[in-house]
């Protein structure tokens, strides 16, 4: 490690025919790749790619030389690393890319720099979830504005039946759903059980604030009507057996699309 950061290239060459090996991990997870990744080191970078250093390699924590790039903000060694067989849609043991780690942190300029790197926005990881849905989970608000805007689908109903809306309702983040409704994402898109973004609320026991319930009452202005039958713990809503004060402004603001 201490080699390849000084860039001494011979002596990396000779610690290896002694048998030192390219992924060994420090105390602290970091590997030779994802330390030079750190520093913004790019030839030695290519001088351990020649000498047979996997890029995407995952360390203890989960750390790729890619990840550690944008975590550092390192960012204009994305073109580098990609040109050097990077994968940018690695999924870590997380179940989570570079886009994803950086969409739910609201780290805008990484956001936009894997992007035009070329990672996929509506990538689905093997858990179901998207950068779309990362930064809705966590009330990212601007990120997910710049996602919609570089191609993002916000109504994408991923394969474990979840829209970024639905996750964001569900955990109550009131920035998300209006970033997410101001995108032009529709109230209505249901879950593979039929459960919408606003009985995603109900499901999770939450009670939602009043300014949840405001949000979609603004969805009004996109065309919805009322109407919708919510169930919670058995009691239908809409007939008016109300739990409590919350729960009548949730069913007050029930919204059902157009046809």
């Amino acid at each position: 490690m201490a080699a390849a950061r000084a860039g001494q290239t011979e002596a990396c060459e000779k610690l290896l025919t002694l048998g030192a090996k390219l992924d060994y991990e420090n105390n602290y997870g970091h590997t030779a790749l994802t330390l030079l990744a750190k520093d913004g080191n790019t030839a030695m970078l290519q001088t351990l790619k020649r000498l047979g250093a996997e890029l995407d390699h995952e360390t203890t924590f989960g750390n790729t030389a890619l990840m550690q790039a944008v975590t550092s903000k390192q960012l204009p060694l994305l073109p580098v690393l990609k040109g050097l067989g990077a994968n940018l849609e690695f999924e870590n043991k997380y179940a989570k890319t570079a886009l994803m780690q950086m969409a739910e942190v609201g780290n805008i300029a990484a956001v936009k720099a894997l992007v035009k790197a070329g990672a996929g926005v509506d990538f689905e990881s093997r858990a179901g979830y998207t950068a779309l849905t990362h930064a809705a989970e966590c009330g990212q608000a601007e990120a997910i504005s710049v996602l919609v805007a570089e191609g993002a689908a916000v109504d994408r109903v991923s394969t474990q039946g979840l829209s970024a809306l639905t996750v964001a309702s569900r955990k109550g983040k009131m920035n998300a759903i209006a970033a997410l409704l101001a995108c032009g994402a529709k109230v209505n898109i249901e879950t593979r059980k039929g459960r919408t973004a606003l009985s995603a609320c109900v499901d999770a026991n939450l009670r939602p604030r009043k300014n949840i319930i405001e949000a979609y009452e603004e969805a009004a202005s996109q065309g919805v009507e009322t109407g919708m039958e919510l169930k919670c713990s058995g009691r239908t809503l809409a007939e008016g057996r109300m739990l409590d004060v919350d729960m009548k402004l949730l069913a007050a603001a029930m919204l059902k699309s157009h046809p």
